[in-house]
């Protein structure tokens, strides 16, 4: 009883270590309402609108650009309540949608993506998504170094996320020293529909326990096999 007390406890221990490496940066947690949407006869057609709020730099620009069909596209920041980036199309309406963080032009002021050092992936959380759904990041540096990644198709929900080493090496970005950062969505289809609930830096993402639990939970099964036995 008392070696499983203890192997409870070390799972515990390691479940907690699992989550505790995680140092996130939060670009933004689209907390902030905002509603961007190109409902006219026109095609193309582009729509931009900028508010203000809790996002890194305290800006947050979204550009939506209807490509081709007619109808209705529209990105919006909790709508509904939810807390999240959401982008709605039309039957029949191709688009992309570009989020940009920039303090409405007057730059981040050299924020440094990586805490420290602690971070090095672009991360999201993908609620629902088209599979038909590319994202690519663009980074701007105070000198002015600037790349793209991707773009990079969703596999699916879940948290995304983009290896900020690819910056520095592609690009000789310093992502130390940020000025400015634009997420750009769009799709091969028409009807394309998407919802993100976060943008941030953050270490790999490892949906699994930690090694040291896994470890626990074994020991934990064989002891109570043996037991039985």
């Amino acid at each position: 009883m008392k070696l499983i007390k203890t192997l409870a406890a070390t799972l515990v221990l390691g479940l907690a270590a699992s989550q505790a490496q995680a140092v996130p940066f939060i670009i933004d947690d689209f907390s902030d309402f905002q509603k961007v949407t190109v409902n006219t006869n026109t095609t193309p057609d582009t729509v931009a609108n900028t508010v203000a709020g809790s996002m890194l730099g305290g800006f947050r620009t979204i550009t939506v650009n209807r490509v081709s069909g007619l109808g209705e596209t529209h990105a919006s920041v909790n709508e509904f309540g939810g807390q999240a980036l959401e982008v709605s199309n039309t039957a029949g309406i191709n688009s992309d949608v570009s989020v940009l963080w920039n303090a409405n032009g007057a730059g981040l002021g050299g924020v440094d993506l990586t805490v420290a050092g602690v971070n090095d992936y672009l991360s999201m959380n993908v609620l629902t998504i088209d599979l038909s759904v590319n994202v690519s990041f663009t980074l701007v540096d105070s000198l002015a170094n600037t790349f793209t990644s991707g773009p990079t198709f969703f596999p699916g929900p879940g948290v995304f996320q983009v290896d900020l080493n690819q910056f520095t090496v592609g690009g000789g970005v310093d992502v130390t020293d940020i000025e400015s950062i634009t997420m750009f969505l769009s799709s091969t289809d028409t009807a394309w529909d998407g919802t993100v609930d976060f943008v941030e830096t953050n270490v790999e993402y490892v949906p699994v326990p930690a090694p040291l639990a896994l470890m626990a939970i074994g020991l934990l099964f064989a002891v109570r096999a043996s037991k039985r036995s």
